[in-house]
This record gives C-alpha cells, structure tokens and sequence, in this order.
C-alpha cells in the first residue's frame, strides 16, 4: 500500500520499482543500490509517482545481509521504507517560511532577536546580523557577555539596565538609541523587546528592531529647522520692538 499498489502483491521486480520513482530521482536510487552493493548499507530520499498519480517522499534505508552457507558466503539486502511526504512538506515549508522572512527582514531593514539570560546567549536572526553591520559569516547566536563586550561603554551600560529593569521589573523595552556598529557607522535603531518568564523566574527577551536612520535625521532636520524658524521669528519681533 505504500507503492498504491495492490495491497495482495508480495514482491515486485526491478523494473516495475523503476516505474513507479520519479524520472530525476531514479539516477539517485540507481547509485544507491551501487553504493549497497560496494559498503553493505546506504540511506536515500526518493520520490515515487503512484499509479493514480500522486507522488509521494519516501526514506529507504538497507544493508547487506551474509547468509549462513558458508560454502558461499552469498549476501542478501534488508531494509526499511517510511513515506517521508509530510515531513518534507513540512521542511519545505519551513524553508519557504524562512525565506519569506529574509525577505521581508531585507525589504523592512528590520531584525529580530532573543536575550536568553538562563543560558547567558543573545540569538538573532539573519536580519539583525545585518543590521548590526556583522560580517556575513558571525555566528547568529553569541554569548551574552561577547555581546555586551561588542558595545561602546555608554551603549554597554544603558542595555545592561534595560535588560535588568525588563527581567526584574517585568518593563517592556522600547527606544530610538543612536548606536555606533562593528564598521564603525553610525545608525538609528528603533527597538521593542518583552520579557518572558518560566517557572516563575526571569527567561529571555523577544524583540525586534528597525533601522529608522533616515527617518531620525529628517525629524531632527525638521525640528533644527523649527528652531531657526522660531529664533527668526523671535529676532524679527524684538527688532520691530525697538
């Protein structure tokens, strides 16, 4: 039942199994059955297309097996076949969903992150990486006090105490800081981060931040230019006044 094959059939032939893998999958099953052949095991992913047209994932696992006539030593093969489909559905939706998430993590200039204080670790998204201006090949998830050891000394001590105030207080972190990153630039983060607990005691922080560089320079333009305005306006007054 497996194959959607008649559930009284007890064997099938070699080329009635090539009939049923996929056209692209069957060079690989192919070279697994060499592989077999050559180191007594092998493990293989595969698809198969059933007779009513439905195609189905399936994990074949085997090896060699000796027999016991010792005159001549034959081998035979034994192995195991699981319908994997869900599975790699799965797996291929979250890889869909990961993707979707770069992308939008790209397109937003935002990044999410985790402050695990139990196990003293800052996790963060490929986002974040980017945003923090991380070379490509930094690890995704680093010790807490490297983290800390990452920031300037102003920058150090206002997160250490937002982290304290948020898993002691229970205080949702949310601000626009001005950072200096590891390439030396300067950028505007928008940051809101939750704390979470477990068991009753302090867990992690979940949180997300956005690059509003842009943003920050055009409101303090706006409002530098708002005080010109004023102190003209002021000038002019007093001026008129005498």
């Amino acid at each position: 039942t497996l194959h959607g094959l008649d559930p009284g059939l007890r064997s099938i032939t070699g080329p009635e199994m090539d009939r049923l893998i996929h056209p692209d999958d069957l060079p690989r099953v192919h070279a697994m059955i060499d592989q077999l052949k050559a180191e007594g095991r092998g493990m293989l992913e595969f698809r198969i297309v059933r007779p009513d047209g439905s195609l189905r994932w399936h994990r074949a696992t085997a090896q060699r097996v000796l027999t016991d006539d010792a005159a001549t030593r034959a081998s035979r093969f034994i192995g195991t076949v699981l319908d994997v489909t869900r599975e790699r559905e799965m797996l291929d939706r979250l890889r869909h969903s990961v993707e979707h998430m770069r992308v939008a993590e790209d397109i937003g200039r935002f990044g999410l992150w985790e402050v695990d204080i139990r196990d003293r670790v800052v996790r963060m998204s490929e986002g974040m990486r980017r945003l923090s201006r991380l070379p490509s090949e930094a690890p995704l998830s680093i010790s807490l006090d490297d983290f800390y050891a990452m920031l300037q000394p102003q920058d150090r001590a206002e997160m250490m105490e937002s982290h304290r105030r948020a898993f002691e207080l229970g205080e949702h972190i949310t601000y626009d800081r001005q950072w200096i990153l590891q390439d030396g630039s300067v950028r505007w983060h928008r940051s809101y981060g939750k704390p979470e607990h477990r068991d009753g005691r302090p867990w992690r922080i979940l949180g997300a931040s956005m690059d509003v560089t842009e943003r920050k320079e055009l409101e303090l333009s706006l409002a530098a230019a708002r005080v010109r305005a004023e102190a003209g306006t002021v000038a002019k007054s007093e001026f008129l006044a005498n």
